[in-house]
């Protein structure tokens, strides 16, 4: 995926692009919603409110993406929500033992 590609290069407004294009495409597509997240961790600065619009469908799928719960984990040490990080590692190991 040309998606991919851009991160892997460290073009981050590309992977952005790619992910948004297959978002067009496809909006269930939960890999490019979770790499467009990872795109918006990984930006200088980072931004964990983006990150979050992206991960919030993951987050409520059955069962949530356990890569999207991690992610949201560290959106919350970011933005500073402390008590909503620490909930994250449980919800991982209910996420992983469907």
């Amino acid at each position: 995926m040309r998606g991919n590609a851009a991160f892997a290069r460290g073009d981050l407004a590309a992977a952005e692009r790619h992910y948004g294009h297959a978002l067009d495409a496809d909006p269930s597509d939960e890999a490019s919603r979770n790499n467009r997240a990872a795109c918006c961790l990984q930006a200088k600065p980072p931004r964990p409110r983006d990150a979050m619009k992206w991960l919030r469908p993951l987050l409520h799928a059955s069962p949530p993406n356990a890569k999207a719960l991690y992610r949201a984990g560290r959106c919350c040490i970011m933005l500073g929500e402390l008590e909503r990080a620490q909930a994250v590692p449980s919800a991982i190991a209910i996420a992983c033992s469907y």
